[in-house]
Formats: C-alpha cells, sequence, structure tokens
C-alpha cells in the first residue's frame, strides 16, 4: 500500500511518528507551506506540492492537516484525485484507544481506556485563571443560578473550577 502523507505540521508528524504494517510504506509527505517544502519530516522530505501528486502512483492519500482537512479535500478532488483515495484524519488522536480508519495502515497498541472517577477539583489558592476573573460578570448574568445547579463536571478546569462543589476534570 503506497500513502501519501498531505500535511508536515502537528498531525503528519504524529502519524509520521506511527509505526507503519507490514505492506504499507509512505512513499511522499506533501504540504501547502512553501516553508516546508524540502524540509525533513520524520526522515522524509516534504516535496512541493499538490501538482506532483498527479505524476505519482499512491494507492491513499492521508490528509493530516487538522483544522484545514476539508479544504485539503476539496483542493485534491479538484486536481482529479478520487475520492475513494482520500482519507481525512478523523481519529489520529484516538487510534490508540479504539479502532479507526487509520488503523488499517498504522500499527497502534491499544492502550486501556481509564474511566472518569468522581473526586472534587484541586483548587490551589493563589491561581488566577478565566474562571475567577469572569466570576462577577458571570454572578451578574445569573450564570450560576441557571447553569450550576445540583452536581457538576468542570471539564478543563485548569485547577480554577467554576464553583467549589464541581469534579473537575483535566488531562
Amino acid at each position: 500500500m503506497k500513502i501519501v502523507i498531505f500535511g508536515a505540521g502537528e498531525c503528519g508528524q504524529k502519524l509520521l511518528s506511527s509505526p507503519l504494517k507490514k505492506d504499507c510504506q509512505i512513499i511522499c509527505v506533501c504540504d501547502n507551506s512553501p516553508n516546508k517544502h524540502g524540509m525533513l519530516c520524520n526522515g522524509h522530505f516534504v516535496t512541493p506540492s499538490p501538482p506532483d501528486l498527479n505524476n505519482m502512483d499512491f494507492d491513499i492519500i492521508i490528509v493530516a492537516t487538522g483544522k484545514y482537512a476539508y479544504d485539503v479535500k476539496e483542493q485534491l478532488l479538484k486536481m482529479g484525485v478520487p475520492e475513494e483515495k482520500i482519507l481525512l484524519p478523523h481519529g489520529w488522536d484516538v487510534m490508540e484507544y479504539y479502532d479507526t480508519p487509520l488503523n488499517a495502515y498504522f500499527v497502534a497498541e491499544k492502550k486501556d481506556f481509564v474511566p472518569f472517577e468522581k473526586k472534587p477539583a484541586k483548587i490551589y489558592k493563589d491561581y488566577k485563571g478565566e474562571t475567577f476573573h469572569a466570576h462577577n460578570r458571570r454572578e451578574r448574568e445569573g450564570f450560576f443560578e441557571k447553569y450550576c445547579k445540583g452536581e457538576g463536571l468542570d471539564i478543563g478546569y485548569g485547577s480554577d473550577p467554576i464553583t467549589p462543589t464541581v469534579c473537575g476534570w483535566d488531562i
């Protein structure tokens, strides 16, 4: 299976650092940014793109550009790349936990999923984050009465929970 990785940024680098299955090989890494052309990305030179793709023999292009994935897909379709040869990056960040289309090309050792444990958020006394700075405004607008009733989970609380009684979850 001949693979082209389109994107030399964070997504592309993560994929390039993942082990390939036996019958797969990366033949090219390309990127729309002229600043990345010719640079080395995890052992692969970034080629000028996308016109060079028209002259290549490949089985699939994995679009590894994150937020620009749909723009790149549209670009590839306009170039005449068949849609069935374009794979968007959905799942690249969770392929260690779940089966995604990328598991057909990359070996990802599965990790055990750790369920959420209900425990109070850690509060650091001197830390004053976004929640602290927005507290007075939220109080004036009735935010707490409207949205913060009963038990709650503050996702991404960053040691600055929305209320002292929530469970905080942060990676």
